[in-house]
This record gives structure tokens, C-alpha cells and sequence, in this order.
């Protein structure tokens, strides 16, 4: 296959979508026939169900401290920060390259952050602690 570093983001972020997605028509299903259900889970699940239909990660979700608390055990994939890591030719480790800028717009959309790395260099460094 082809190296597109924005494909594959977007690839996993609609995974991870998807699954909170799953989990929270599950849940609201549950707790809309509890007559005992907390009402600040009910609108914060409605608020993220909203969000996610949008296709946007959870996290755009502008929830108040309740409706925060009442969703915070669920884990919501998307509703955590996102660091994207750049694996690049050790070359580029210093200054990127145009996929890492591409990146780095995606992420700066999502209120994310971009590390870059090299496996290359990790390895070669791993080695060197064996010697």
C-alpha cells in the first residue's frame, strides 16, 4: 500500500468512533428504561450521540461538569486527547517532512498534538543497549 499518514488517521478515528458510538446507543437504550437513571447521563449521551452522528470524536461534545462525571466510566474513545506520532527516516526526525505538516494541520483541527519519531533510530538505539 501507499503511505497517506491523514488516511490512516482518519481510518482510526472512525473506528474509534464507531465503537463509542455502539456504546453509547447502548447505554441510552439502557438507561432510558431506568426510571432511576441519572437525567445529567441522559443529556450528556444525547450530546456525544449528537457529536458522533456529526461525525466528530466525542470530545467536541461541550458538556457541563455533571453530564462530565455521569459519562466519565463509560472510557469514550474519542472523548479523550488524541497525540498522533509520526514515524519518519531518521533524515527527517529533525525538521519533519510535507506528511508530518500534513498531519500536524489534522491534528491542530482536532485540538490534537503531533510527536515526531523514527522506529528507525528507536531500534538502533535499542541495540546499542545491548552491546
Amino acid at each position: 500500500g501507499t503511505v497517506d499518514p491523514i488516511r490512516d488517521a482518519e481510518l482510526i478515528n472512525l473506528e474509534l468512533a464507531f465503537a463509542d458510538l455502539a456504546q453509547v446507543e447502548s447505554r441510552l437504550q439502557r438507561i432510558k428504561k431506568d426510571r432511576k437513571a441519572d437525567p445529567a447521563e441522559g443529556r450528556a449521551l444525547e450530546k456525544v450521540l449528537a457529536v458522533l452522528e456529526a461525525e466528530k470524536p466525542a470530545r467536541f461534545a461541550e458538556l457541563d461538569e455533571d453530564e462530565e462525571k455521569a459519562i466519565k466510566s463509560l472510557g469514550l474513545l474519542t472523548r479523550k486527547k488524541m497525540i498522533y506520532a509520526a514515524n519518519v527516516a531518521d533524515s527527517d526526525l529533525a525538521t519533519g517532512n510535507e506528511m508530518v505538516e500534513k498531519l500536524k494541520e489534522v491534528a491542530e483541527a482536532e485540538g490534537a498534538k503531533v510527536v515526531v519519531v523514527s522506529a528507525q533510530v528507536e531500534a538502533e538505539l535499542v541495540e546499542l543497549d545491548d552491546d
